[in-house]
């Protein structure tokens, strides 16, 4: 048996992950090792190549890569596959969410929980006792949140000022204009209010 070695690839580049597996494992980043010895396939010439795969799976710790079998429409190239967490995304301190318990006597305990496919590599927030159950919705809320639920309040007070307004003028000048035609005591006659009477100069 005659066995002959080559240079896989020498090149290191760092590629998007192929959309084969993007699809199942989500997040991860393809390791490229190129330009390596000469690969003579299908009459053409090529140079052999290595892929490594970096998929993300927090289950897998560190893990350690897999050679994938041969692919015909692959020539010249090896495919392996490494599940590890370090194919995750790194948690951001805003990916924590916090998760407020039953609220008794005005206060509540608070933890945090990750929704999101994410590595913890730095520790969590620690979770906070007896939190005021209102600081802790406040908390949740963001800041755009927060000013848009006073911009809303705000709004709807100054429309309610101005009906208000609006009503008491209105009832003001239905009592002066019920008034216009109005017996004169003496010859019977109506007195008309002049434009004064309605505020109108």
């Amino acid at each position: 048996i005659h066995t002959e070695l080559v240079e896989a690839g020498s090149l290191l580049s760092f590629h998007s992950l192929d959309a084969e597996y993007k699809t199942q494992y989500q997040q991860g980043v393809d390791v490229l090792y190129g330009t390596g010895d000469k690969c003579d396939a299908d009459g053409a010439v090529r140079e052999w190549t290595t892929h490594i795969h970096v998929v993300c799976d927090l289950q897998a710790g560190l893990g350690a890569p897999t050679l994938l079998p041969p692919s015909a429409d692959k020539p010249c190239s090896l495919h392996l596959l490494w599940k590890s967490q370090h194919g995750c995304r790194v948690c951001a301190p805003d990916d924590y969410v916090q998760m407020g318990g039953s609220c008794k006597n005005g206060v509540q305990n608070v933890t945090y929980s990750l929704p999101y496919l994410c590595y913890e590599r730095d520790s969590p927030p620690q979770p906070k006792q007896d939190v005021p159950c209102r600081a802790q919705v406040m908390d949740a809320l963001p800041a755009w949140a927060i000013a848009s639920i006073i911009g809303g309040i705000a709004l709807v007070l100054s429309t309610i000022a101005g009906l208000a307004y609006c009503y008491i003028k209105y009832q003001r000048m239905y009592a002066q204009y019920s008034q216009l035609a109005v017996p004169d005591s003496t010859d019977g006659s109506s007195t008309h209010p002049s434009a004064s009477n309605f505020g109108i100069d």
